[in-house]
Parts: structure tokens; C-alpha cells; sequence
């Protein structure tokens, strides 16, 4: 089809959108005025670089979002504001290094959230506000806070430490994927939440555990 934009001249009723395979560059919360009724919106496959906060304000019945294999490098916060319906997230194949603080918080419906195959460089649990580094745009990492999460793919990135409390606040996670990543870096206390994680994937070297009080390494299977 080659579009560059959201059509505007679609029935309002329609409740799954396809638009895979265009040529999209960006996205903003006007685009979406018409069609309130949305439930899957598919949109994977374009080139899409740029998304304005709050563009998905007006289809707050979206359970499921696609927006794999495109161009994305940064996600700001309010990003996903007002889908307090979304349980399936598709952000894989794209070119991500920066998940702000708060992208995935209001989330509550959330099960599903895959960020395979990016440039992500570290994870962390969100730090309490007095906490945060004076210019958060330059950390490459992913923030994982309170939530419902089941499914988290976070393989083929380029991570390199897990540090202590990461995942400790994901009481509903049942696989976590990790593989294809470069972990070297495991804090003992991060070690035991992977552990009680009935299904995870890490990378074919397994990493050491440290205590970073004690600085005790020791070398572990997780399974």
C-alpha cells in the first residue's frame, strides 16, 4: 500500500486496524480521533522513528499493540497513556536503547511485553525519584517496575549486568527470556528472584553471582 500516515477516511467502527508493511515514519494523537473503538492495532513492519506522548489517549480499548521491526530508538514517558485495557506489547526489532522511567507503569492489564532484538544495554528496577541521574535521556536501560508482566523477552540486546533487585517487583512473571545477550554481571539477591521464576532463558555462558557488599563470586546454574 505504501501509506505514510494513518488514514483518516476508515469506517469509525472498525475495532482491528492492519496497516503492517507501509512506509510510517511516525505517529501522533490526532491520527487516532476517529477510531475510539480500537481493539488490536497493528502496525509493525513500517518506519515508524518518532511517537508522540500520549498518541494512543483516544483508543483506550486497545488490548493488543504492534509495533515491531520498525525504527524506534526512544520511548517517553505517557508514551502508552490511557491503555489501561493493553495486555499484549510488541516492541521487538526495532532500535531501541531508552525506555524513560514510567513508560510501563499505568499498565495494569499488561501480560505481555516483548522487546527482543533492540540496542538495550541494561536493566534496572525504576530507583526511588531523589535517585535519579540529573539527565535520565542518557541511560540505556530498561525500567522494570510494579506490574503484572507474565512474558518479558528481553534476548538479543546487548545487557550486560543484572543488578540486585531487578524483576523484584514482577510477582506474575512466569518466562523471562535473556538469551543472546552478553551477561556478566549477576548481584546474588537478582540471582535468587531468577531462580524462583518457574521459566528463564539466559545466555549459553552463564554469568557469575556477586554479592556487591561482600563481593563473594561464585558461578551458578540457575535450572
Amino acid at each position: 500500500m505504501g501509506l505514510t500516515r494513518i488514514p483518516q477516511d476508515l469506517p469509525a467502527s472498525i475495532s482491528v486496524l492492519k496497516l503492517y508493511n507501509n512506509n510510517i515514519t511516525s505517529l501522533s494523537k490526532s491520527e487516532f480521533t476517529g477510531y475510539r473503538g480500537l481493539k488490536e492495532l497493528y502496525l509493525n513492519s513500517n518506519q515508524i522513528v518518532n511517537i508522540q506522548t500520549g498518541t494512543f489517549t483516544n483508543v483506550p480499548d486497545i488490548t493488543e499493540l504492534y509495533l515491531n521491526y520498525n525504527q524506534i530508538i526512544n520511548i517517553q514517558p505517557g508514551t502508552f497513556s490511557n491503555l489501561l485495557k493493553l495486555k499484549k506489547l510488541y516492541l521487538q526489532f526495532n532500535r531501541i536503547t531508552n525506555i524513560q522511567p514510567g513508560v510501563f507503569s499505568n499498565l495494569p492489564k499488561l501480560t505481555v511485553l516483548c522487546l527482543q532484538n533492540n540496542q538495550i544495554t541494561n536493566i534496572q528496577p525504576v530507583p526511588p525519584p531523589t535517585t535519579l541521574p540529573a539527565n535520565p535521556s542518557k541511560i540505556s536501560t530498561v525500567p522494570v517496575d510494579d506490574s503484572q508482566f507474565e512474558k518479558l523477552h528481553l534476548n538479543s540486546n546487548n545487557i550486560t549486568e543484572i543488578p540486585a533487585r531487578t524483576f523484584s517487583n514482577l510477582p506474575q512473571l512466569e518466562r523471562l527470556h535473556l538469551e543472546s545477550n552478553q551477561i556478566s554481571f549477576l548481584a546474588l539477591p537478582a540471582y535468587s528472584i531468577l531462580a524462583s521464576i518457574p521459566f528463564v532463558l539466559m545466555p549459553s555462558k552463564k554469568p557469575d553471582a556477586v554479592d556487591e557488599e561482600q563481593h563473594i563470586y561464585e558461578n551458578h546454574d540457575l535450572k
